[in-house]
């Protein structure tokens, strides 16, 4: 037997450790240190608790069937084709955010080597070039690159940890002002830190169609992912926030390990730590872009130029206009967070329904439900999915509080534009429902017979 190309163990965290450190601790935790200080540990420890039941339904929907497409196609199993449709562009919209690790990690780069953000254009086109040659080879060989980085960022982040914690002045952790912010900025703050840990539910299901046994691998390595980037992401966050001198709230995180830091530890904090953050992040992010896109051009919500593929399978005009499409938002400073205010309505609302539709799974599939992974009492599930409901609820308020009002009606009208674009193109027959239902049996019935066996 030749050597299984699918994803160990091991490698499947390495997906989920460098797939979530980048944007939650090196683009979005400095907004939160500016929104909320020293108190920030507490956004983040409440933030972790949003982002893990917001997304409980991926863990839900991963331990009843082996769901293809990432999290676009669980969303789409379990939605009318219209919803899995709007959820798919909001998904690609999302994509367009990539590019941003690496601009990030160029930013990063420049603490060390001043001079260098006079070409942060040109080194965020060569590392994004770089990272989607690099995905061309496949998930597997990406993860071992991935897992070298990974392990040179820990080390880089222990360091942080085991060198800031003896500086914090224990007798006056929080002071006065500490509290001094209103609710709604606690959620802004809050909702920021969330994505030191979001990635541990997304990133085991983009890659479920390369692991073995998903529907127990896939609920398994989320938990156990999910308790390990709250340590990392809390251990972090807590020197950050306690360590940030007073004018550096909201600034680079370099900046702040440059000033209270001797600069070997600065050096290795910036270049080993967040440098290797955000570009593991970035590959992580390039690697869970190919699977809804291929489900989306095989449903029909893409030319069907899309589904052309290389000898390995790789897609290539799928990926190569997603590599274009980075290299624009590069050309136009388009930020992270830009993208992200403007999917996060229609994100968290559809995540909203779909957690609602979760809630009675055990009920429509109860031989399912008799072998699944996460069996459990009843009313301690129905429990699991309310918090889930509320946790997505205020993720939708905490992504719109510290906007404007012209922004969120921007988003908004966005959104009921791209639903109505996704109607006309069922109305037209451009989506194949026939196809979509065929593939929703064929995943039901492949879960079944793996409860059965």
């Amino acid at each position: 037997m030749g050597k299984s190309k699918k994803l160990t163990t091991l490698e499947l965290y390495w997906y989920i450790i460098g797939g979530s450190v980048g944007s939650g601790l090196f683009i979005m935790l400095p907004m939160a240190i500016g929104f909320t200080g020293k108190a920030t540990i507490f956004a983040c420890l409440f933030g972790a608790l949003i982002a893990f039941f917001a997304q409980i339904y991926n863990v839900i929907i991963a331990s009843f069937f082996p769901v293809k497409g990432g999290d676009y196609g669980q969303i789409a199993f379990m939605s009318p084709p219209v919803v899995g449709g709007l959820y798919g562009w909001a998904w690609i919209i999302l994509g367009l955010g990539t590019s941003a690790y690496a601009v990030s990690a160029v930013s990063y780069l420049g603490v060390v080597f001043p001079g260098v953000e006079q070409y942060t254009k040109l080194i965020s086109f060569v590392l994004v070039t770089v990272f989607f040659a690099l995905n061309y080879f496949g998930t597997k060989n990406s993860a071992k690159v991935e897992g070298a980085m990974t392990v040179v960022m820990l080390v880089s982040l222990a360091l942080f940890v085991i060198m800031g914690l003896p500086k914090i002045d224990y007798g006056h952790l929080f002071d006065g002002n500490t509290f001094n912010f209103s609710f709604s900025t606690f959620a802004a703050s809050s909702i920021m830190c969330s994505y030191a840990v979001m990635g541990a539910t997304i990133a085991p299901v983009g890659v479920a169609s390369e692991v073995e046994n998903p529907t127990r691998t896939i609920p398994r390595a989320q938990l156990i992912g999910s308790v390990i980037m709250l340590l990392i992401g809390g251990l972090i966050i807590f020197v950050a926030s306690q360590l940030t001198p007073a004018g550096l709230e909201g600034e680079n995180l370099a900046y702040v390990a440059k000033e209270i830091f001797p600069d070997w530890l600065f050096v290795v904090f910036t270049l080993g730590g967040a440098v290797l953050a955000l570009l593991t992040t970035l590959l992580s992010s390039i690697t869970m872009l190919r699977y809804p896109f291929e489900q989306m051009a095989q449903e029909g919500w893409l030319p069907g130029i899309f589904k052309k593929t290389t000898k390995n399978g790789w897609p290539v005009c799928a990926m190569m206009v997603m590599y274009v499409l980075a290299l624009i938002t590069i050309v136009f400073n388009v930020t992270f967070d830009q993208i992200i205010t403007m999917m996060y309505l229609p994100q968290y609302a559809i995540i909203l329904y779909v957690i609602i539709k979760c809630m009675w799974l055990p009920h429509k599939y109860p031989e399912h439900w008799k072998k699944n992974v996460l069996h459990m009492p009843m009313p301690l599930y129905y429990v699991l999915c309310a918090i889930g409901i509320c946790a997505s609820a205020y993720s939708v308020y905490g992504a719109c509080a510290e906007q404007d009002m012209a922004t969120n009606l921007f988003s908004l009208g966005l959104t009921v534009a791209m639903l109505i674009c996704c109607w006309l193109m069922m109305k037209t027959r451009h989506v194949k429902l026939d196809y979509i239902n065929a593939q929703r049996e064929e995943i039901i019935n492949e879960a079944l017979n793996a409860a059965k066996n």
